[in-house]
């Protein structure tokens, strides 16, 4: 197959939607050898966060010299951006012939796997092939039956836990912590941030009955907001006796410095455990963070901001964030939504957030119609209307704009 026949055939396993469960990768993995464990691995789950926290990992076990590959979803442009070793994306010939290989694998084992299931095998496969030092492996969608849980991590991490996809993972923020906290593993080590006691208590039980060891952020450990502005912010660290004055993140946001918290405890556990990763690396590794549509400043006069907030803890983080960081006189907001999404409540935050808001609608679908929201924004909101895509949204929003207002494109990646 050819890099684009490829991925046709993975884009048209969408149609089966999102399934969940073990078995399916379990039985091809070990027709191949099991490569998910053979390679020391940090699994991560959470509601919002975790691919700020795996790109902050990512970026200090690399500036220490290690091969540390990434696993991450979805993507912004290209699908094999998913599957990296130190930021270098899976090159399209491998990427095709991991594909023919697992498809032929699951095709004599007579195992349909899903577009999700697809990259996760090949992911595996690859980072064994290339002899990674390390994994860092970001869960799909909740934990216990994500694909990705097929992995040994040997230390787990734990963002933060809100309602989202909770048609799959439950209608209460404790019923959502069990699915991701039994990402855990016997006898391994969980960080995590979790603001609120009763979720903490589900994560805490689910540790012990594995005899796992928890620290949680806050009480274990310590991240201390310094100050910031466009370009970087400052935080402090503390755990235990370890102590980081001073610290440059890369990625802007107040919520990023719980991210580059647990990220920061996770690189001094491996460090523990006999990784070289020194004082000066964890600095570097920081400061050099980068990662795409994460209040990713794409633009100036007007300023031009991208970011995928897609459910309401994150609206809220995005909003806050860009009213503590950026100084502007109107706001140009361009959005998009998955109709699986609480459109209610995200909408309500924007409101008080735009001056203008152009409605598009994301290639795909699970896209909510903008008539939908124009019709549930309009007795609201006085400057609504609908483009028909983000590049035209986008023209509009700069025919709009000054140069010292905002254009914010935001919603569903």
């Amino acid at each position: 197959m050819t890099y684009q026949e490829t991925l046709n055939h993975l884009y048209g396993l969408n149609r089966g939607g999102i399934r969940l469960g073990l078995e399916n990768c379990s039985r091809v993995l070990d027709k191949l050898g099991n490569p998910q464990l053979k390679t020391l691995t940090i699994h991560i789950a959470g509601t919002n966060g975790k691919g700020s926290t795996a790109a902050f990992l990512q970026s200090i076990l690399s500036t220490a010299g290690y091969r540390a590959g990434l696993y991450t979803s979805p993507h912004l442009i290209d699908l094999r951006e998913r599957i990296r070793i130190n930021d270098e994306w899976i090159g399209k010939a491998d990427f095709v012939r991991l594909v023919s290989q697992v498809k032929t694998a699951a095709s004599q084992l007579g195992i349909p796997l899903s577009f999700f299931e697809f990259g996760t095998i090949v992911a595996f496969l690859y980072f064994f092939e290339k002899n990674n030092d390390i994994n860092i492996i970001e869960v799909g969608l909740g934990g216990r039956l994500d694909a990705t849980n097929v992995c040994q991590a040997e230390i787990s991490i734990l963002t933060s836990i809100a309602l989202d996809h909770t048609e799959y993972l439950g209608s209460s923020p404790e019923q959502i912590a069990r699915e991701k906290a039994l990402i855990v593993k016997d006898n391994g080590t969980v960080f995590a941030q979790l603001e609120d006691d009763a979720v903490f208590d589900i994560v805490r039980q689910i540790a012990q009955e594995k005899s796992a060891k928890l620290f949680r952020l806050g009480t274990d450990f310590q991240v201390v907001p310094r100050g910031g502005n466009t370009r970087f912010q400052t935080i402090d660290f503390l755990k235990g006796n370890r102590k980081f004055r001073d610290l440059k993140l890369g990625l802007i946001g107040k919520h990023q410095a719980s991210n580059a918290a647990l990220a920061i405890a996770a690189a001094l556990e491996l460090k523990r455990s006999g990784l070289e990763i020194s004082d000066q690396t964890i600095r570097k590794g920081l400061e050099t963070t980068r990662l795409e549509g994460r209040l990713e400043v794409a633009g100036i006069r007007p300023a031009i901001i991208l970011d995928c907030a897609h459910n309401p803890h994150s609206v809220r983080s995005l909003t806050q964030s860009v009213r503590e960081l950026f100084s502007y006189q109107n706001c140009y907001l361009i959005l998009g939504i998955m109709k699986d999404k609480p459109v209610r409540e995200m909408l309500e935050i924007f409101i008080h957030f735009a001056d203008h808001i152009i409605l598009v609608k994301p290639q795909s679908e699970r896209s909510e119609d903008p008539r939908k929201l124009k019709l549930e924004l309009e007795p609201k909101h006085k400057n609504v209307e609908i483009s028909q895509s983000v590049y035209h949204a986008l023209q509009r929003a700069k025919q709009k704009a000054g140069p010292e207002d905002l254009i914010c494109i935001s919603g569903s990646l």
